[in-house]
């Protein structure tokens, strides 16, 4: 995710759904922690080293949904349980199962660290506020 790509612009274009199923979590990885973990990687190659790259904190997608409308201020949709038959088999599929990702041989092998270590410092933190915030704020001035 990123400016351009999150929860917050599905908020604002009408297309977040939030789907509860309890236990489930799902890693993330913001745009920028890509860039630099493969920076990090091409400093230190290991060919045909594979590494998962996320943030710290795995969380359910409907208490990321959650903490975006608070910050925006915009309306939270309703509840959508997981096997819900409108959902799309896409959709399914990704919550038949967690996606609980460690990113601890990242972080061990390449010194790499996620700049955006939660889904909160993702949405929020960049020089005090992140673009992605910054981009919803200024939409609504306009």
């Amino acid at each position: 995710y990123g400016p351009g790509r999150n929860v917050i612009e599905r908020l604002r274009d009408g297309t977040a759904r939030r789907i509860h199923k309890p236990g489930h979590v799902f890693s993330r990885l913001h745009h920028d922690d890509c860039a630099t973990a493969l920076m990090a990687s091409l400093s230190r190659p290991n060919p045909g080293g594979i590494y998962n790259l996320c943030d710290d904190e795995p969380a359910p997608a409907d208490t990321v949904l959650e903490y975006a409308t608070a910050l925006t201020g915009l309306p939270l949709p309703p509840v959508i349980d997981w096997d819900d038959p409108s959902l799309s088999g896409k959709m399914l599929r990704f919550y038949n199962d967690n996606k609980r990702v460690s990113n601890a041989r990242a972080k061990a092998e390449l010194g790499w660290r996620p700049r955006f270590s939660t889904y909160r410092k993702g949405l929020t933190d960049r020089d005090g506020l992140s673009a992605i915030l910054a981009s919803i704020q200024t939409a609504k001035k306009e």
